[in-house]
């Protein structure tokens, strides 16, 4: 008889531990949301700027190793003709014959010089840079201009604002796929802050006291990797220039790529980037074995 009414009691006890067991589950899993959730709402703090900069361009190509931003042109003369001096630094090592040292040496002044003598003020002109890639990165009659770098497949643009170098951006078909590049990118820098995917990862976004660091895949007429390393101190500076601007045509330029860049949770991001990257290690399939075609009788 006892046992009878001990039975359902067990399991009446056994059911109630484990809903509460549940519930206990869930409700710390919606605190863990709701804690997730309030992070990513609360302000953003202030990051020190530390120089040089971790996001430095001139870890990803040492042409563009300590660049002037924030200074002038003036500035910035000298350190293009530095770098000018150093890539071709072997070859004029090489080269024995004073004759054609002296060629060497006028090629080189003449690289420099054409980047200087590139200078283009955005005051409404047909410059020709409304169609180009950095059509969303400055704004006429705001006091902008740029300084433009050719060299093989990669085209490099010094954008400057008041007078002073503010971004630079970089078009690129050395690098082979944007995975490729996403790939040097996470190796130079670290894993991204935010990523934007459609039918893989897009864009990718770094970020720290000094720099704002954006990748994007080539999309439409762009046959290029992009890159945007914009110079955050300067941003209110530049800001403000625009907002005096006649021109209406323009927003805050490189915004535009940036407020495209969806930001996530770190592990969202994490899994994204890894994902990514797995893909890129992955062999290609193996062609499919040939069929011999059908004898004829």
């Amino acid at each position: 008889m006892r046992s009878r009414f001990l039975l359902p009691g067990l399991l009446l006890a056994l059911t109630m531990a484990l809903g509460l067991g549940n519930g206990h589950a869930q409700a710390a899993e919606g605190k863990k949301k709701a804690a997730k959730k309030a992070k990513a709402q609360e302000a953003p703090k202030e990051e020190p700027l530390v120089w040089p900069s971790p996001l430095d361009p001139g870890q990803f190509d040492p042409f563009l190793t300590e660049l002037t931003f924030g200074k002038s042109r003036e500035d910035f003369q000298p350190v293009l003709e530095a770098r000018v001096a150093e890539q071709a630094a072997p070859l004029m090592r090489a080269t024995l014959d004073p004759v054609e040292r002296d060629a060497l040496k006028e090629r080189l002044d003449k690289t420099a010089r054409g980047v200087l003598e590139s200078w283009t003020e955005f005051t409404g002109q047909d410059s020709g840079y409304r169609i180009s890639v950095i059509a969303d990165d400055f704004k006429s009659n705001a006091s902008e201009g740029v300084l433009r770098n050719l060299s093989g497949t990669s085209s490099s643009y010094f954008l400057f604002s008041g007078g002073k170098l503010w971004k630079l951006v970089v078009c690129s078909e050395d690098e082979g796929t944007f995975a490729d590049l996403l790939a040097r990118l996470t190796k130079l820098y670290g894993k991204p802050r935010e990523v934007q995917e459609k039918r893989g990862v897009t864009q990718a976004m770094w970020q720290d006291g000094a720099f704002r660091l954006t990748a994007a895949s080539p999309s439409g007429l762009l046959r290029c990797n992009q890159l945007r390393w914009v110079y955050r101190p300067m941003e209110p500076e530049v800001e403000k220039l625009r907002n005096v601007s006649s021109d209406s045509e323009r927003g805050f330029g490189s915004e535009a790529t940036v407020e495209k860049v969806t930001s996530g949770d770190e592990e969202d991001v994490d899994d994204v980037v890894d994902r990514m990257l797995r893909q890129k290690q992955q062999p290609a399939p193996a062609p499919a074995p040939a069929t011999e075609a059908p004898q004829e009788p």
